[in-house]
């Protein structure tokens, strides 16, 4: 039942409705997947991780925020989605690898009782399922599935759920599955609410059925070392301490996401009702005659997202934002190197695993802000302008520029952070303004402080 779930969780939530039954294909080819290849209607928007923000099919398949699109893409090892006009049909290609995968390696090597034992397993223990509550709102099935090239399995799951504003829906979701070389393929369709069309499962099923697997590698042999070996790190207390102080900041972060789940749904409230009143204002408007009265610009400010600035941000996100979690990593390490200094009954592989675990949690930490750097440079760097022109008024502020020109309310901004240099407007992790401090053209920074606090708070 668990490995079920963890598929679930495995692939990020995507939006379909439909899509032409009959079109040409083209084929794809993944590189991470040591080149299978699949063929797909030519009629589709096909993207991979490398998204181009100035591609004008993105907007056409419904992404907005492209920034959060590339970081869901990598995060859940999404390598291609398949996605039709205005997000619908919706269907990803992911890849995931674990030590059960690795085991398994490759289900064609499974006899018809071994393959019927893995499908058991996944399928999970139903005194279980009946004891634990969070599986009396959902239903999976899990079956075989044998395409002209490889087989798999078919995992198809609803859960009832309840949307941002509190209603209740239900989730579906439908994966084609399998193992290859040691890591998992899965070919996901989802809906967030109510079941999958016909037009996503046909398009989930044809992929599947065109996949080929042009390297196919033999099984690695193992031995009674490697197993012992294994067990030893399974068992070992000082390990399994480690990973409960590591597994603390996720805890935390699944609480911290069912807040931010409550706040995004007031705030669609909010949003809703400003735009109510803006509606209004513009029909009065238009009943005399006359254009809406346009706001007064209490603060105007222009800030160069240049390379400088890009750094100056992500080492402020890293080690002021997020000093807790650059904590838990270096408590972490010195955990590790304390237990494996100290333990005295420790083998020598195990100490060399603490001081491995010691140098990683240690210079994680350290090598994020790189990563980051880099990520938002290459972004930013495509946009056609690098200049954003903020308008901040009672209301609401506008900016322009760097995007094409939006309105956004105060209530908007979740966060207010500052620097020496710059204010930073977060909307969440991955939108996040810049306003830097000597880019004001109307308006002091005290008076901007005092103003931004009142209007967020």
């Amino acid at each position: 039942m668990k490995k079920a779930v963890s598929v679930f969780l495995t692939v990020l939530a995507v939006f379909l409705l439909g899509m032409p039954v009959l079109a040409a294909e083209k084929e794809y080819t993944i590189p991470e997947m040591d080149n299978m290849t699949v063929q797909v209607p030519d009629d589709l928007f096909v993207f991979t991780q490398d998204l181009d923000p100035t591609d004008p099919n993105m907007i056409a398949a419904g992404y907005t925020d492209i920034i959060s699109k590339g970081n869901e893409f990598r995060e859940n090892n999404i390598y291609l989605n398949v996605v039709g006009e205005n997000g619908s049909p919706n269907v990803v290609i992911a890849k995931k690898e674990s030590s059960r995968t690795r085991e398994v390696y490759n289900l064609s090597l499974l006899s018809d009782a071994e393959f019927e034992e893995f499908l058991d397993e996944m399928r999970g223990d139903e005194e279980e399922q009946a004891a634990d509550p969070s599986m009396q709102t959902m239903e999976y099935t899990v079956e075989r599935y044998d395409t002209p090239n490889q087989p798999f399995f078919v995992l198809e799951l609803s859960m009832d759920s309840t949307d941002q504003l509190g209603r209740e829906t239900t989730i579906t979701e439908l994966c084609y599955s399998t193992i290859i070389n040691g890591y998992s393929i899965t070919i996901d369709t989802y809906n967030e609410n109510g079941p999958i069309s016909d037009e996503a499962r046909q398009l989930a099923q044809s992929i599947a059925d065109s996949a080929e697997f042009p390297i196919v590698n033999e099984k690695p042999e193992q031995t009674e070392g490697s197993s012992t070996a294994l067990g030893i790190l399974i068992m070992a207390a000082p390990i399994l301490v480690i990973v409960i102080i590591i597994a603390i900041p996720i805890v935390i972060s699944r609480i911290s996401a069912k807040r931010i789940k409550k706040q995004r749904a007031i705030m669609a409230d909010k949003l809703e009702t400003y735009r109510k009143e803006h509606l209004e204002k513009e029909r009065l408007a238009a009943e005399r005659g006359t254009q809406p009265e346009e706001p007064e610009t209490r603060f105007a400010n222009v800030t160069q997202y240049s390379d400088a600035a890009i750094k100056k941000f992500c080492m402020y996100h890293c080690f002021r934002k997020r000093i807790n979690v650059v904590i838990v990593y270096f408590l972490c390490g010195i955990f590790c190197l304390a237990v494996g200094v100290l333990g005295a009954d420790l083998s020598w592989f195990l100490r060399i695993l603490l001081f491995a675990l010691f140098v990683f949690c240690i210079a994680w930490p350290l090598y994020m802000p790189r990563k980051m750097i880099a990520s938002q440079i290459r972004v930013y760097k495509k946009y056609r302008s690098r200049t954003a022109l903020y308008y901040f008024r009672d209301e609401d502020f506008r900016i322009s520029e760097l995007q094409s020109a939006s309105v956004y309310p105060y209530f908007q901004i979740t966060s207010v952070r500052e620097s020496k240099d710059y204010f930073y407007l977060y909307f969440n992790d991955e939108q996040v303004y810049y306003v830097r401090k000597d880019g004001f053209k109307f308006g002091t920074v005290d008076e901007f402080r005092k103003f931004i606090h009142e209007k967020t708070s």
